[in-house]
């Protein structure tokens, strides 16, 4: 994210053109449903395989990509207190934790 926040700074922009043109944003939810599912499909493995808790993978997987896309306001907003890199290790932690079954 610091060496190079562009795929995130996008995020905005499409956000702001889908408000404004129709296919642009079926396109973008298209994209989204995609992503979501595919995310969805590698946490339905996790818990066949095991290696995660039986929770529901559509909730999981919108509330995993909601916190990378969180990472987006760190694009627009000046932050001093809290760096991009310790919000996404401390999320992608937060986010095993909860997820993880507990091998120990």
């Amino acid at each position: 994210m610091e060496k190079d926040p562009t795929p995130f700074q996008c995020l905005s922009t499409f956000w702001s053109i889908s408000r404004h043109d129709e296919d642009f944003r079926k396109s973008m939810q298209k994209v989204y449903n995609r992503f979501q599912k595919f995310v969805e499909l590698i946490i339905v493995k996790g818990i066949e395989n095991k290696e995660f808790k039986k929770i529901n993978p559509k909730i999981a997987s919108l509330s995993l990509i909601l916190n990378i896309e969180g990472i987006f306001w760190f694009t627009l907003y000046d932050t001093k207190s809290v760096k991009a890199s310790s919000y996404m290790n401390t999320i992608s932690d937060s986010i095993l934790n909860a997820y993880t079954i507990d091998k120990g």
